[in-house]
């Protein structure tokens, strides 16, 4: 984050899986400790910076609705992306422990479907 990458390329994406590594729990932590050492850095802004602005996260490997709720209250519903970590996860399983995830799920397209700023996704579940 670092590098200057996103200062030279601001448009630039990337995703994260497992709910972004761990990553926007520590983003304060990098934030403060980083700061300490500012002139070895090309970047220009905070790691958290760049993470709100540059970094989507994917649910793929997290089966815990509390580690669900926690990613998207730390970075926002808008930058996680519901998948699943195939070949890693069956998919039917997973298919199974969505029901965990749905009212969760249900409550980001409540707000999403409110607020009127982005298309929501149907999610269905098949017996």
């Amino acid at each position: 984050m670092y590098s200057g990458v996103f200062d030279r390329y601001p448009t630039l994406k990337i995703i994260l899986g497992h709910c972004g590594e761990m990553l926007p729990f520590v983003l304060n932590r990098i934030d403060k400790r980083v700061r300490h050492f500012e002139h070895y850095w090309p970047g220009k802004h905070t790691a958290t910076h760049y993470f709100e602005n540059n970094f989507y996260v994917t649910t793929a490997g997290v089966q815990d609705s509390a580690t669900l709720a926690d990613t998207i209250r730390q970075i926002g519903e808008d930058r996680v992306m519901f998948s699943v970590d195939y070949p890693y996860e069956d998919n039917v399983e997973i298919l199974m422990t969505a029901s965990m995830h749905m009212q969760l799920v249900c409550e980001v397209r409540d707000k999403r479907m409110h607020l009127r700023t982005i298309s929501t996704p149907r999610v269905m579940l098949y017996p």
